[in-house]
């Protein structure tokens, strides 16, 4: 894979602790997160996950949903107790995020 830096979005990765080089895709959707602020702009972003899934499923180290939620739950642990994390991790309703995760579960 190609690895390159865009240098519109070198300080987002370094905000994020990637400073590593990351793939065309990679910083397609660190940037494509970085602009989410409307509940469409969140919808658009999780159709887009899943498509990215249907279509690149290979690429993705977290291939079951039981994987993908501990990975979740592992990089939350992680992030939140970094002193590098820009997330204001007091400022997250967990409340909502744990009933949109809920939600896909039952709703048809």
């Amino acid at each position: 894979m190609k690895r390159f830096r865009i240098s519109g979005i070198e300080e987002l990765l370094r905000k994020e602790g990637m400073n590593e080089m990351k793939t065309e895709e990679e910083c397609g959707w660190i940037e494509k997160i970085s602009t989410i602020s409307k509940k469409e702009e969140f919808i658009r972003f999780l159709e887009d996950l899943s498509s990215d899934y249907q279509q690149h499923f290979e690429e993705w180290e977290n291939t079951t949903i039981s994987d993908y939620l501990r990975q979740m739950a592992s990089w939350i642990e992680d992030d939140s107790t970094s002193p590098s994390s820009n997330i204001a991790w007091t400022e997250v309703d967990f409340q909502v995020l744990a009933k949109i995760l809920y939600m896909g579960k039952l709703y048809e």
